[in-house]
């Protein structure tokens, strides 16, 4: 039987405008985007989520988000489950692109309340009991904002963090943490250190095409493995999905170094694609077939 997924944490709309630059503005020395196409997609907790399902997991995404807004589509696209604090507006990153090249990036952030938060965290302790493995997804927005005591809740449950900012006290007793390069440097100490510290199985440091690094307790350096290679065009979403992917191949008992083998694809593959995307089970097991015949698909 499937081991039941429970991703919680912040979602966003992120909006991928493609333009043209035909002129320059008159009032100012700054060229003009004319708009072709906008696309909107589920960015956050939401993509984690959705790459989950499309990856074979049986997720229940539980969010925060508006009423009536784009994300209601786009989370009907493909999760099965979804849980939500209604919220008076959420959080939009909108990138402009022109000939496939980011040129600017403009974010909206909307950051949940205290007592928005202790929704969520009520919504949690209720579906809590329903999962066997939890997924954090922390964008700084405020779903996650008594992540720690949500972990409380979690005694002999698998359970992955993907952080942000310097407080990673809030993520003591996780069994992994997954953060890229420069959220480990910024603390300033190993990553080895930091999990004995909080009491982490491992944490593990990604560092794109360098590759990723598993830090384990008691080692004093980690083991750096080689990122999978791609034609890489743009690093928007990457890390959603190698938490994904992971996330999928730990639920079925991989070790952990299977399962982040199974992320550095996917984290791969979604830098092939412009914009938010959604990587398949097809897609890596392909991957599989041709470059790691050794590891057995999804």
């Amino acid at each position: 039987m499937r081991k039941k997924i429970l991703v919680v944490g912040d979602s966003m709309e992120d909006v991928r405008l493609d333009c043209e630059v035909s002129r320059l503005c008159p009032e100012a020395p700054l060229p003009i985007y004319d708009i072709d196409q906008r696309i909107h997609y589920a960015g956050g907790a939401a993509n984690v989520a959705l790459n989950i399902a499309a990856m074979g997991g049986e997720v229940t995404l539980l969010t925060a988000k508006a009423e009536r807004t784009e994300l209601d589509t786009l989370y009907a696209s493909g999760i099965g489950s979804v849980v939500t604090k209604v919220t008076t507006a959420n959080t939009v990153k909108t990138r402009v692109f022109t000939a496939g090249v980011m040129r600017a990036r403009m974010d909206d952030d909307y950051i949940l309340d205290e007592d928005e938060s202790e929704d969520m965290l009520a919504l949690f302790i209720d579906q809590i009991k329903h999962a066997d493995v939890v997924v954090f997804s922390d964008y700084g927005k405020g779903a996650l904002r008594h992540v720690a005591n949500m972990l409380d809740y979690c005694t002999g449950k698998l359970t992955l963090v993907d952080p942000k900012g310097d407080n990673w006290a809030r993520y003591e007793n996780a069994t992994y943490i997954k953060a890229n390069a420069a959220e480990c440097a910024a603390l300033q100490q190993s990553p080895a250190e930091l999990a004995k510290w909080l009491n982490n199985r491992a944490i593990v440091r990604t560092a794109g095409a360098a590759g990723y690094e598993i830090n384990y307790v008691g080692d004093e350096f980690g083991k750096l493995y080689p990122a999978h290679k791609v034609a890489a065009v743009d690093p928007t979403g990457a890390g959603d999905s190698y938490l994904a992917a992971m996330t999928v191949g730990l639920a079925a008992g991989r070790t952990l170094q299977a399962a982040c083998r199974l992320g550095s694809i996917a984290g791969a593959l979604a830098t092939t694609h412009v914009g938010t995307a959604v990587i398949t089970s097809t897609e890596i097991n392909e991957c599989l077939k041709e470059h790691y015949p050794s590891i057995a698909p999804l």
